[in-house]
């Protein structure tokens, strides 16, 4: 394999990376002077983030009690803005702006590695950095960019470890998606367990240094999730389960009767107060220094515990209209992640570039000539997904048959289809209104997938000749 490797080293020129970071920075600042900017808003109000002013003088004790979400992203947050007090928009703008171009560059080093031709390679990485939602992520203060430079940046360093057999890439690896743990809820300890687990049962040589390598991250994952324990009773990175579930469910009794995100006072006939660390403000502010609610007043976990007790109520009662709102949430899933409320006020500036990228004229035209009903917006990006998803899914057996990939191109395909399948999983089983945000941390591991298919068609047509 280390033949391999120095063959692969060679195959990845310079030329193509530096061409893509001209094709990055011209398209920036094409991007940059249609108007689009940095949308730094939801630092303000977002119920992931601490309160400000706790964030500048009390962050530690504030992380450490924090329980709705993992600790990461609100460590940088607060780190930046008391480095930066007086430029942190800046700051925040110009990291984004250095892992997107990061990013780009692992998408395309990965489909080397992956051995995509060069061709392949270097043309769905100019695909995925000039869509609209790579660029709109990218200018919206939020960890949704997060996820994308995490799993790309994890299957970059997974495909060199199976490559060159050095034990600082499975480190890495671990790194990255232990980085991802303690960043986002939704990858929970299980998804971690379970990539380690695969590696293990496919690997069967490089047990030990993996062993070695996920220790660590592990470690520090299950002493997150302990605190949170030992603190709340809670085994969890986030104790905000209930109130994602009542947003899908929508159940109409009890506390279900009430919006979610309320301030405390709507749900005060429906809990009894938590009177514990009454001296922690972070754990007792009702609100945020801005007026905003604060999320992480300890009684937001007994509201979040009694949606779920009367959401699984509800869905025990009649499971067939969870189901229905699963199907819904689905559809929401599919549609076009540039679509997200929360970054149309940019879109609006490419409005006519989002429209002809991601084929949404297509749903424009068929209803205003057949009606508005004609075709869900979810259509097209739906079938292109399952397609692909589909090829995934023959590759693995029809590998096994004809040997046409080799062991580590199914085993790091397998690494993006796993992403792909949990992330569609658990964001619709127990969400409902922004799913087509979540389907963008699957983006780059779509692409990807494609560019095998693409490789696997050509490849064909190529025999055939």
């Amino acid at each position: 394999m280390r033949e391999i490797y120095q063959y692969m080293k060679t195959k990845i020129s310079k030329r193509p990376v530096l061409l893509l970071i001209v094709i990055f920075l011209l398209s920036r600042l094409i991007v940059y002077f249609s108007g689009v900017s940095y949308d730094a808003d939801l630092f303000n109000w977002a119920p992931q983030l601490i309160d400000t002013e706790l964030l500048k003088h009390d962050l530690w004790r504030s992380l450490w009690y924090m329980h709705g979400q993992p600790p990461l992203y609100n460590l940088y947050n607060g780190l930046i803005l008391q480095t930066f007090p007086q430029s942190y928009n800046f700051v925040f703008f110009i990291i984004s702006m250095l892992m997107s171009l990061a990013h780009v560059v692992m998408l395309y080093k990965s489909m080397i590695l992956l051995g995509l031709r060069n061709i392949i390679s270097f043309g769905m990485a100019v695909f995925y950095l000039l869509s609209p939602a790579a660029i709109l992520y990218e200018h919206w203060h939020y960890y949704s960019h997060w996820e994308i430079f995490f799993i790309t940046g994890a299957t970059f360093f997974l495909a060199k470890f199976l490559l060159s057999e050095k034990s600082i890439y499975i480190n890495l690896f671990f790194c990255f998606i232990g980085l991802l743990v303690l960043s986002r809820s939704m990858f929970h300890l299980g998804w971690y367990v379970i990539i380690v687990a695969g590696l293990l049962l496919f690997l069967q040589k490089h047990r030990k240094v993996i062993l070695k390598s996920m220790f660590v991250p592990l470690l520090l994952i299950i002493l997150w999730y302990g605190k949170n324990h030992y603190l709340y009773g809670k085994f969890t990175a986030s104790t905000w389960l209930g109130m994602n579930m009542a947003r899908i469910v929508e159940p109409g009794q009890g506390i279900g009767q009430i919006p979610t995100l309320e301030k405390l006072d709507a749900y005060w006939p429906y809990i009894e107060k938590d009177e514990r660390f009454s001296n922690i403000p972070l754990l007792q502010n009702l609100e945020k220094a801005n007026g905003k609610h604060n999320f992480n007043n300890i009684n937001y976990i007994k509201v979040s515990d009694a949606y779920t007790t009367v959401c699984l109520l509800e869905i025990k009662q009649d499971p067939f209209r969870y189901i229905k709102r699963v199907g819904h949430a689905i559809l929401n899933y599919f549609e076009p992640t540039s679509g997200y409320f929360w970054v149309l006020g940019n879109r609006e500036k490419i409005a006519y570039y989002a429209v002809l990228y991601d084929f949404t004229f297509i749903n424009i035209l068929g209803n205003k000539l057949f009606g508005e009903a004609f075709m869900h917006a979810a259509f097209i990006p739906l079938l292109v997904n399952m397609l692909i998803y589909i090829f995934a899914i023959w590759l693995f057996f029809q590998s096994r048959k004809k040997k046409t990939f080799n062991k580590h191109q199914i085993l790091i395909a397998g690494f993006l289809l796993y992403n792909i399948i949990y992330v569609f999983a658990v964001s619709n089983l127990v969400e409902y209104g922004e799913n087509n945000r979540f389907r963008f941390a699957t983006f780059p591991a779509t692409i990807m997938l494609c560019g095998l298919l693409i490789q696997s068609l050509t490849r064909k047509n190529k025999s055939k000749t």
